[in-house]
């Protein structure tokens, strides 16, 4: 995929795995967990996913809002009022396409979910 430009939404350092999809909701969560070099877990939540193409986990994860030139062939008709999220990291690229992206720092644990996922749900059931 060809970009005019970009601007960076979003850096973290450290390993981010893509942790679980929620298809009611169109939700991507990746994480990365507690480790030696940081305390906080980081989880970022990307809303109404329309399409990904992923690594499975990113190191030292950098997401870039996009502007395409050209899409992938299974993007065409799948991605009308979204944004474009490019994701890099030292071991690969990825794209997303999706309505938003949110991301939370905490002192939650590896097996605990996520808060934004959490608060996404409440509000659906309101």
């Amino acid at each position: 995929m060809a970009v005019e430009h970009s601007d960076l939404v979003l850096e973290f350092t450290g390993l981010f795995q893509v942790w679980s999809y929620t298809v009611s909701h169109g939700q991507l969560l990746l994480r990365s967990t507690k480790h030696k070099r940081r305390a906080t877990q980081i989880d970022v939540l990307f809303k109404n996913v329309a399409l990904m193409q992923l690594a499975t986990q990113y190191d030292d994860l950098r997401i870039a809002k996009v502007l395409p030139l050209r899409l992938p062939e299974i993007a065409v008709g799948a991605v009308i009022d979204h944004n474009y999220y490019r994701l890099t990291g030292s071991n690969g690229v990825g794209l997303v396409v999706a309505g938003t992206v949110i991301s939370n720092e905490s002192d939650r644990e590896y097996y605990e979910s996520s808060s934004l996922v959490d608060a996404t749900e409440a509000d659906a059931h309101r």
